[in-house]
């Protein structure tokens, strides 16, 4: 029954330990568990909140997403009309020399 005794007082001296330790440890470490805490909180507000924005612009972007697809294809159609009738027409040669128009092969073509 020694042995226990002897062991519940190095069990309850390491307990009080920390209870009877200096204030001025306690405090200065706690302050900067305190501050670190507060950091990270706004760290994660902030990072939501720039989350929230990225998905506001996300469903704009994707609105608009058909609308875009659609003028592109109209374009290229129209480069391509312009480069084929630039071998017939000085006008047209001119417009593709001026505007640097070149027509590449869409990605569905360089596929096949």
């Amino acid at each position: 029954m020694d042995t226990r005794s002897a062991n519940s007082g190095k069990e309850g001296s390491r307990a009080n330990l920390f209870f009877s330790a200096p204030l001025g440890l306690v405090v200065p470490i706690l302050a900067v568990f305190c501050a670190l805490a507060l950091a990270y909180l706004f760290q994660v507000r902030n990072s939501w909140s720039q989350r929230n924005q990225l998905q506001l612009q996300l469903a704009e972007l994707r609105k608009d997403l058909p609308r875009t697809q659609i003028v592109n294809m109209k374009m290229l159609q129209l480069s391509r009309d312009l480069v084929a009738l630039g071998k017939r027409s000085l006008l047209a040669q001119g417009i593709v020399r001026e505007f640097n128009i070149r027509v590449d092969a869409s990605p569905a073509e360089k596929k096949k």
